[in-house]
């Protein structure tokens, strides 16, 4: 791997990024000028097409610096970073692609090359060499690279006649999020929330009605959606848990029956939270079952939601997995764990994972190491600068013999918002929340909730050797 750099002005500490070894660089004795007046030109030739992150950066303290990264939102792709994106767009469209053979990076390497030396001497050029790729921990999934656009955003033309309010409303004309996903005869299916316009106030804040829409592809990536919700407030007797702020946050497992079950969200009477269940044979008819601690715990109905039912993996698919004859589901923002035989009526047990600050997310997988708990958190040592209260994505391994004990916890987040449209959308700070994870034609796709207006997608393809990978 070969590497030019150039410094225009004065400089500060250059320095390779954690992915990367470098020699010493000779440093004139020269005062540092302020970061804003320095410019760094690296070119590279990376070994493959696959890695990503920083390259070279240029270091003044104190959390600034000016760099060069690769494929680090768009697959082959330079970019420069900057200040945390401050003074250049986080978008690699119009940036160069990178070539199978690296030819024209050796070829703008040796083009700089005398100029590097005339400024800085001739020992300023360092050799660059690159660590073996995914060296991150055996027991994290990942690395998930996203797609520059959304894959879902709202639409204003579909319209529903809605049982409660006795008139046709634009049913996803405002937002679309925070999406659960089943694979299912070949094609990804989507179960989305879906948002009108605001119409009614809880304490003095807008509010909208939430319902759950339906979409699928045949790619991952390029959704066809079905016309009319799937699940909503209706004229029935979950009316008062639903109504008027609808069916919201979702996840979804298919049982070993065939019959699919969906966890969800309703917000009804007082503003309170009650996490329901549903089921459905073909995605499209739902029966309600009502709520989920009805049966066992009818003190813990309301403030609870966020359902993940532990899964294991049964080849391409995502089964649930019992353990002591049981079914486990961790839920709401401490990730409590509750129990059940029947994947309807659930127990809460009285244990949970975190103090709080962790909603459980896409996924919890039962592995031979422990079960992979993804959460969603807010201000989880997020990489860029993002506002207070911004939610991340991360993941933890937590204990198989007791199932509440952390053995490993992300240190960094797995999704973080980065585009404008993850930071700005109709949730009031930064957002990337993601409650589907499925395995399909031989990648994982992770579907998110970009700041609660767009359905946003990211993608880990492992690679034969991995302990994700049906080959391994």
């Amino acid at each position: 791997m070969k590497s030019a750099l150039l410094f225009v002005g004065l400089f500060a500490i250059l320095f390779v990024a954690p992915l990367f070894i470098t020699t010493a660089v000779a440093v004139p004795a020269v005062e540092p000028a302020p970061l804003r007046d320095k410019t760094l030109v690296a070119w590279v030739a990376p070994a493959n097409l696959v890695q990503r992150g920083g390259v070279l950066t240029l270091d003044a303290g104190q959390g600034l610096f000016d760099g060069i990264v690769f494929g680090e939102q768009t697959p082959k792709k330079w970019m420069p970073g900057s200040e945390g994106w401050r003074r250049t767009q986080p978008d690699q469209a119009e940036w160069p692609a990178e070539t199978a053979d690296g030819k024209e990076y050796d070829i703008w390497a040796e083009a700089i090359e005398p100029k590097v030396k005339q400024v800085m001497g001739d020992n300023a050029i360092s050799p660059v060499s690159q660590k073996p790729l995914d060296t991150r921990p055996e027991w994290e999934m990942g690395p998930f690279v996203k797609l520059a656009a959304p894959v879902l955003s709202p639409a204003a033309e579909s319209k529903f006649q809605c049982p409660l309010q006795g008139k046709e409303v634009r049913w996803e004309e405002q937002n679309v999020y925070n999406p659960a996903v089943v694979v299912r005869g070949g094609k990804v299916y989507l179960l989305y929330r879906a948002d009108d316009k605001c119409w009614w106030k809880f304490g003095t804040e807008d509010q909208a009605t939430s319902r759950i829409g339906l979409a699928s592809s045949e790619d991952g990536r390029h959704f066809t959606r079905h016309p009319l919700p799937v699940v909503f407030p209706d004229k029935d007797a979950f009316t008062k848990y639903e109504w008027p702020g609808g069916c919201q946050d979702l996840h979804v497992v298919e049982g070993e029956d065939g019959i699919y079950y969906m966890n969800y969200t309703a917000w009804g009477e007082g503003g309170m939270d009650s996490m329901c269940v549903a089921t459905s044979k073909d995605l499209i008819h739902w029966q309600k079952h009502g709520p989920a601690f009805a049966k066992f715990a009818p003190g813990a109905v309301r403030s609870s939601r966020s359902g993940v039912i532990v899964a294991r993996q049964a080849g391409e698919k995502l089964l649930p997995a019992k353990v002591n004859g049981q079914y486990l589901m961790y839920y709401t923002h401490p990730s409590a764990l509750a129990v059940s035989d029947n994947l309807i009526d659930w127990k809460p047990l009285g244990k949970q994972v975190w103090g709080g600050g962790h909603e459980s997310g896409a996924i919890a997988l039962w592995r031979d190491e422990g079960i992979l708990l993804f959460f969603n958190s807010q201000d989880h040592s997020a990489d860029v600068n993002l506002p207070t209260g911004s939610w991340t994505l991360g993941q933890a391994l937590i204990d198989r013999a007791n199932l509440t004990t952390v053995l490993r916890h992300q240190q960094r987040p797995l999704l973080q918002p980065v585009f404008d449209w993850e930071k700005k959308g109709y949730c009031p700070v930064p957002a990337t929340v993601s409650n589907g994870l499925v395995y399909f034609k031989g990648e994982w796709l992770l579907y998110y909730g970009a700041a609660d207006r767009h359905i946003g997608l990211a993608v880990f393809t492992p690679k034969a050797n991995s302990p994700f990978s049906l080959a391994h």
